[in-house]
């Protein structure tokens, strides 16, 4: 809420959006009343519509804003104030914008649209630590502080909106309409209809350009698919219609190969008009394909590839000693970190590099035709063979590394919430166990244009090291990413224990695991019970030396640390990487 008293010192205030001024007047009228200091704040209201097209008397209410001290201007775009003329070297350190919409409440997406673009020209404008406040009705913000709960693609999405322009939510508190007599809000084109007061939510935000103490200049800028341009990480949101979903990453295959069969000889023999014995012609058969397998760095799961695969066959030779054509290898592209072993367990082959090869199954030879057979004896054979068939092979396929950082967590400790907070992945979120059955691979993009793969493993329960529920296929997973975040649920009493669970579980699976380089992540803070127990989960973290971030991956707040951390824990994990194979 705005506060009179920070207005004090010849602060610069700009006000969008104003209909019919009053909130201008009601401002101005409380200024005189309450100001202490001798340089006034420099007050300009700014109204979208143009002087010819309004009311006489919002005309009335415009003069008399400007006898008390504002700056009124007309035919002010919310939407690209920064591209106005008036504002080009201006900078203020409060931005008002009241009751937004675009002619009315219920065009959600265009209304989405208006804030998203207003934060993006606003926060231009922005003085160093100036706020942004932009108060709207109950139910229409989309954020736990309204008391009317709406589905939240129903909602105007206020914070994703916001951060569009770089910018956090830092307060949220109930619009006092009592504290401003002499507003009222009218409807579009000055209307006597109005927007309701009663329960409006004024929100706050800061300008937060984002910096890595850790690494030089490594400002994080997430894509986000839903959108045409995000300039920073976006907060969590629901599943949208516009949203596609992204498919669960496949580690782990079993498959069959069969190379493809060998083309039968041809049995043919020449009869011309001037040479009716003209001997055999009968052709050799194709040979069939092989089945191979490419490591490439564009593939990152297994999903793509069938239980069965087979190659072509060779075509079979004909008649004037023309032989059959050798069949296309069959190609399947596999990430890079690939092994394939026997069913017996043994590996056979570890892609490793992109662009490396392993045949698998090997087609079969072209069989002859009768001209092989043809000797002095028996000038005219009439005997031909048939193509050899192809190897069929059965192997286990594993990706050795599905991503850089994995969380880890009992079930509904918002893994996948925070995944989709931080990238552009859309794991399925539900209030029951075990939504996420297999891991989700989302992608931190930098300025530098290093990008850092996280995975969403599924939750994980006491005893999984004995594979109580999927304990072991679960454990596999953790195996194949190179950190480790622990993700804690701080609402529950007790969190430590959580972590203990967890860490114990890892021990008992493989010792290795818990010397990975790891952070905990504390969720949930924006709930009551989280900070009460905040306290009892840091010290059990001090005790094993591990650095904990608390965080509300729901709401968007505390992920700039995390995120930083994790571009850290990268770099140790590649510096690592390169040290052991210069030792090797």
């Amino acid at each position: 809420m705005l506060d009179v008293s920070q207005l004090e010192g010849g602060k610069q205030v700009l006000l969008v959006g104003e209909g019919n001024f009053s909130f201008t007047i009601s401002l101005l009228t409380k200024i005189a009343d309450t100001a202490k200091s001798q340089i006034p704040a420099k007050i300009i209201s700014s109204c979208f519509q143009k002087y010819r097209n309004i009311s006489n008397a919002i005309k009335e209410n415009a003069w008399l804003a400007c006898n008390l001290g504002a700056e009124v201007w007309f035919g002010i775009d919310a939407t690209s104030l920064h591209q106005h003329e008036r504002f080009e070297n201006e900078k203020f350190d409060f931005i008002v914008f009241n009751f937004p919409h675009v002619g009315g409440k219920m065009k959600v997406h265009l209304n989405r649209l208006l804030l998203k673009n207003f934060f993006v020209s606003a926060s231009v404008l922005l003085s160093v630590n100036g706020k942004i406040l932009v108060t709207l009705c109950r139910g229409q913000s989309g954020t736990p502080y309204d008391k009317i709960k709406r589905k939240h693609g129903d909602t105007w999405q206020i914070i994703e909106m916001a951060t569009h322009g770089d910018l956090v939510l830092v307060e949220a508190h109930p619009f006092c309409s009592s504290s401003w007599p002499l507003y009222n809000s009218n409807g579009y084109r000055s209307l006597e209809k109005g927007f309701q007061l009663d329960e409006a939510i004024t929100f706050t935000f800061d300008f937060t350009p984002l910096h890595c103490p850790y690494v030089q200049d490594h400002l994080i800028q997430l894509e986000n698919h839903i959108f045409e341009e995000v300039h920073l990480f976006s907060h969590y949101m629901e599943e949208t219609k516009s949203a596609v979903r992204v498919k669960p990453i496949v580690d782990f295959r079993i498959v069959k190969v069969q190379g493809g069969k060998g083309g039968d000889g041809c049995i043919s023999l020449r009869r011309l008009c001037k040479n009716p014995l003209g001997g055999p012609d009968g052709g050799d058969g194709g040979n069939g394909g092989h089945v191979t397998f490419k490591a490439t760095s564009n593939k990152t799961s297994l999903e793509h590839i069938s239980s069965v695969l087979k190659a072509e066959d060779g075509e079979k030779g004909i008649n004037r000693d023309c032989h059959g054509k050798n069949a296309e290898h069959l190609v399947v592209e596999v990430p890079v970190g690939t092994m394939f072993k026997s069913m017996g367990g043994e590996i056979l082959a570890d892609l490793n590099e992109d662009g490396a090869i392993f045949i698998a199954a090997r087609g079969g030879a072209g069989g002859k035709g009768n001209h092989y057979f043809a000797t002095d004896v028996n000038q005219a054979p009439e005997i031909a063979e048939y193509g050899a068939t192809g190897e069929e092979l059965s192997y286990t396929i594993e990706i050795r590394t599905i991503a850089h950082v994995g969380l880890i967590g009992l079930p509904n400790a918002g893994k996948s919430t925070f995944l989709r907070a931080i990238s552009r992945a859309r794991p399925k979120v539900a209030p029951y166990p075990f939504t996420t059955l297999q891991p989700h691979v989302g992608v931190v993009k930098y300025d530098d244009l290093q990008q850092v793969t996280v995975a969403d493993i599924p939750g994980l329960v006491a005893g999984a090291h004995r594979n109580r529920g999927l304990g072991i296929a679960f454990l596999r997973h953790i195996e194949r990413c190179l950190c480790l975040l622990y993700v804690v649920d701080t609402s529950l009493p007790e969190p430590w224990q959580q972590l203990e669970v967890l860490r114990y579980e890892l021990g008992q699976y493989d010792k290795n695991l818990l010397e990975r380089p790891s952070g905990v992540l504390a969720n949930k803070m924006d709930l009551a019970e989280s900070k009460q127990n905040i306290n009892e989960l840091e010290l059990y973290v001090n005790k094993i030396n591990l650095p904990l971030f608390p965080v509300s991956a729901q709401e968007g707040v505390g992920l700039l640390p995390i995120l930083h951390y994790v571009r850290k824990l990268y770099d140790v994990s590649q510096m690592k990487e390169e040290s052991d194979e210069n030792v090797e």
